[in-house]
């Protein structure tokens, strides 16, 4: 069992129970090193039909949610239009300094949804990039003779 003593919750998902993965894809890798305001972007390419697909990451075997995602999460605000997530998402993970040579695991899911048949999920592809925003920035002489 996981522990659940600090996740919060969302009414915003579909159950999972009613919405299985249908397909899944997974990276291992370790990070060199963490540079200061950098991030893990694990990509979801192609259509997945509404709210189809999610991304996390195991971090020396421990579960890791994204706080971000492209196109964003879907919210209840105030007067405001929220475009689901239909294909093409970005999940967004901020790196730990800690996860610097800790055994890693991207994992990717294409979930069953009612808009889109299972077996074309079986074209999408997944990836992950590691990047910062901003780009970090380091003052570094030059000298030229």
């Amino acid at each position: 069992r996981v522990d659940r003593s600090k996740w919060r919750g969302s009414t915003m998902f579909r159950e999972y129970r009613l919405h299985p993965a249908v397909a899944a894809w997974s990276a291992t890798f370790t990070l060199p090193e963490a540079p200061s305001g950098s991030y893990l972007a694990v990509a979801i390419n192609g259509r997945h039909g509404r709210e189809g697909a999610v991304a996390a990451l195991r971090v020396n075997a421990q579960p890791v949610g994204a706080p971000r995602r492209a196109v964003s999460y879907p919210c209840v605000v105030w007067e405001h239009y929220v475009r689901p997530a239909e294909g093409n998402t970005t999940y967004y993970f901020p790196v730990e300094a800690s996860w610097v040579h800790q055994p890693m695991e991207a994992v990717a899911l294409a979930l069953h949804t009612d808009d889109m048949a299972d077996d074309e999920k079986a074209a999408l592809t997944a990836e992950v990039w590691i990047t910062a925003y901003p780009p970090p920035a380091v003052e570094r002489d030059l000298t030229l003779e």
